[in-house]
């Protein structure tokens, strides 16, 4: 997977994308550039896992890990499921970034 959907829904004028990441929290390196094209268009970006457990992990150090992307922004959905973190981003929207993140 790459970038192209994230772009794609940046530009659609999407207020807010869950992004749905693999294993603790991290998603493809081709899909980096995505995700920082959103952010800079303001547009919160919420990561969260496939993982059974569903506990993310950023403490990896690599660029497209969880660590690197919440010091670019990212908010960390922590344990919510997708769907979960979808509502709670719908009903965020309506408050700044700023709350949006504290309340995720």
């Amino acid at each position: 997977m790459d970038d192209r959907l994230i772009r794609f829904c940046a530009v659609s004028s999407k207020q807010g994308l869950i992004v749905e990441g693999m294993g603790r929290g991290n998603i493809p390196s081709r899909m980096l550039s995505g995700v920082k094209y959103a952010l800079s268009k303001n547009i919160p970006v919420v990561l969260v896992s496939r993982y059974l457990m569903r506990k993310l992990f950023y403490d990896y150090g690599y660029e497209s890990a969880g660590k690197e992307l919440t010091q670019k922004g990212v908010i960390l959905g922590d344990n919510l499921n997708p769907h979960k973190a979808r509502i709670k981003l719908i009903v965020a929207l309506v408050y700044t970034i700023k709350a949006v993140t504290k309340w995720i």
